[in-house]
């Protein structure tokens, strides 16, 4: 315990030294702390000690004064301690500290020095705790000497501090390209290799993470809940989450921590990182402005297809091409998220696209830049600092010459949500079976996710979370427009976008509203009722034994007898076989699922069913059909609604 009631948190590194000449013993080893009242405790073996031979030191720093050395203390077996004083070290300061044992041609150091092509820590360290009431949020301490140069592309050398965990020498630069104007920045931290970031102890390190500001968001929250709608809905979505930030000791703001779309991100959410990853600065209608983010051996031969085909084909052979090579429950929970929360800035930009390049070769949409949401609009005033929240504005003429933003079509030529539309949305809703799988499921995500009062309840908890800091944000940063205390804005939020949304979505693009609520230039989305229970499915073509002899090749066909499209999320196919449907499986009227245990596998069959057919397949299922075996499927409830007996 520090004075004055200061805590101080405590982690243990296990380092070992380097050395400068081969074959020599001199090292470091178990190097670690413990804190005391007002001051730190640090002890190391050192390997290959001589008496009047080899001198023992260790140098410390504060904040980024100079550096202290002192020399450590012998004890029993070639233990060396020191001892750091701390009694002025304020809340939210850092300490560092380094180790070096040297002779007349070798040194030792701990943390040992980083490979010449490389970058690692120089010092081990920790942070004074701040006072236990100071926020409710979880805290990341950055540290830099020159905060300007973060601020910039080019970026600097700091330190952090999270979780009671320390890292070292990291890389820290500005992100974003018009937040980059805003008074209050986002950053990107780059980590070191073998010391990577741990942001939640039941996930794997990352090695990269991005700060947002949150200048635009009055309310704080629109990056983190649109996140959460994603995730809901069933889109491989970064995680997002507000946290306070201290800036070298001192209160910076409330920013956003968003996980970076990486080889991390994609085994989290059970993606294989090999697989091609794009980030696209395109409205998916050119070539040349996507970046590449894996499989860099190869050139983007890949994706210049996916476009220009899509873009390109139109009826029977449109349809098949989205069907072969689209993953089209993702897409359907990406565009149904998309419209649910307004996003408003993902025609052009702000979008991932990842291929399942070695498993099923399909293509699905991750997204990105979640701010101008839940009636955020830059056209407004062509700014994305504006108070005027857009909820329920369809066409031309009630937008003025900005386009559409409310429509549920909203991103396609039809209805495009500012001044363009991204070919990929546009070539998908040119799909009748997709745009009819599209209506039911956001009916889906409609009752789940925007029925009151989810989401106000969700905001309460985050205002009790959020409040403290809120306001000394506020008292920090200032504000664009007129003055809002967190309060106010998640109210705005509330009556301003989801009491018109659901009333837009609910009643106005209902199917059986269609002709009450006509809008000049614009049509109803014909949005079906929620879906009713205990609707029959039946089994099509079941193939147990296939002609080639690879049980890969089986399948089993399910079809939907009913008039109406059916939404079977979270169905469960089971017989000697497991399946259970993925988010956004939806089957229109008289359409038929394949189901598959190794998707590759059965579009390469050689007879039909197969790819090249345009066909609504799924896997891979677990397990394989099993002679004389009864197959059942039930709804997300348990109850039966289908069986199949060989």
């Amino acid at each position: 315990m520090l004075k004055n009631g200061i805590f101080l948190l405590v982690a243990l590194l296990l380092l070992r030294g380097d050395y400068s000449r081969a074959a020599v013993s001199l090292a470091i080893r178990d190097f670690s702390f413990k804190s005391g009242a007002d001051q730190l405790f640090v002890s190391a073996h050192v390997d290959g000690f001589a008496e009047n031979r080899t001198s023992v030191k260790l140098i410390y720093r504060f904040q980024f004064d100079a550096e202290h050395s002192i020399a450590m203390s012998r004890g029993a077996d070639d233990t060396f301690t020191a001892t750091i004083p701390l009694a002025n070290l304020k809340p939210g300061q850092m300490v560092r500290w380094r180790m070096e044992a040297s002779e007349a041609d070798a040194v030792a150091r701990a943390p040992q020095a980083a490979p010449a092509n490389q970058t690692g820590p120089i010092y081990v360290g920790t942070v004074a705790q701040l006072p236990q009431d100071a926020t409710k949020l979880p805290t990341l301490h950055v540290f830099a000497a020159n905060p300007s140069l973060a601020a910039s592309r080019s970026g600097t050398r700091g330190s952090v501090f999270y979780a009671g965990e320390f890292y070292d020498n990291v890389f820290i630069r500005i992100r974003g390209s018009s937040t980059q104007r805003l008074p209050k920045k986002s950053y990107k931290i780059d980590f070191n290799k073998g010391h990577h970031f741990r942001f939640d102890p039941a996930l794997r390190r990352v090695s990269e993470i991005n700060i947002n500001s949150t200048y635009s968001d009055k309310a704080f929250i629109r990056q983190s809940l649109a996140a959460d709608f994603y995730a809901k809905s069933g889109v491989p979505t970064p995680i997002t989450f507000p946290l306070r930030l201290q800036w070298n000791g001192e209160f910076h703001s409330i920013s956003m921590f968003v996980e970076q779309p990486d080889n991390d991100f994609l085994i989290r959410n059970g993606l294989d990182k090999n697989g091609a990853l794009y980030k696209m600065y395109n409205a998916f209608s050119e070539y040349g402005r996507a970046e590449k983010k894996t499989r860099h051996s190869e050139d983007e031969r890949d994706l210049n297809s996916f476009i220009s085909s899509l873009n390109r084909l139109t009826g029977r052979a449109l349809d098949a091409a989205i069907f072969d090579n689209v993953n089209v429950p993702e897409t359907l929970n990406y565009h149904v998220a998309t419209i649910l929360m307004q996003n408003c800035d993902v025609a052009l930009k702000n979008y991932y696209l990842y291929r399942d390049t070695n498993g099923s070769g399909e293509w699905s949409i991750i997204p990105w830049d979640m701010d101008l949401t839940f009636g955020k609009h830059w056209m407004v005033n062509r700014s994305i600092l504006s108070d005027t929240l857009v909820a329920d504005m369809d066409s031309m003429a009630e937008f003025g010459s900005r386009g559409s933003a409310s429509h549920p079509f909203a991103g396609t030529r039809e209805f495009p949500p500012q001044y363009a539309y991204n070919g990929l949305t546009d070539a998908l809703f040119r799909s009748a079976r997709f745009k009819e799988m599209f209506r039911r499921r956001l009916r889906t995500m409609m009752d789940e996710l925007l029925s009151a009062p989810r989401v106000e309840n969700q905001l309460d908890v985050w205002e009790s979370l959020l409040s403290a800091d809120a306001e000394k944000d506020r008292l920090q940063w200032g504000q664009y427009g007129a003055a809002q205390t967190l309060r106010q804005a998640l109210a705005s939020l509330k009556n301003d976008y989801l009491a018109p949304r659901r009333q837009h979505l609910f009643v106005t693009h209902q199917a059986a509203n269609a002709n009450a609520f006509a809008v000049p230039g614009s049509y109803s989305a014909l949005l079906p009722a929620a879906q009713s229970s205990g609707l029959r499915m039946e089994f099509g073509k079941v193939e147990a034994d296939p002609a080639s002899g690879d049980q890969d090749e089986e399948f089993i066909e399910l079809k939907n007898p009913n008039a109406s499209t059916v939404d079977i999320s979270g169905w469960i196919l089971e017989g000697g076989i497991t399946h259970i449907f993925d988010p956004g499986t939806v089957l229109p009227p008289g359409s038929s699922l394949y189901v598959s245990p190794k998707v590759q596998v059965f579009r390469a069959r050689k007879s039909s069913p197969s790819g090249r057919e345009g066909l609504f397949v799924q896997g891979n299922y677990r397990g394989h059909i099993k002679t004389g075996e009864l197959l059942q499927l039930r709804d997300s409830s348990g109850t039966l609604s289908a069986e199949w007996k060989p």
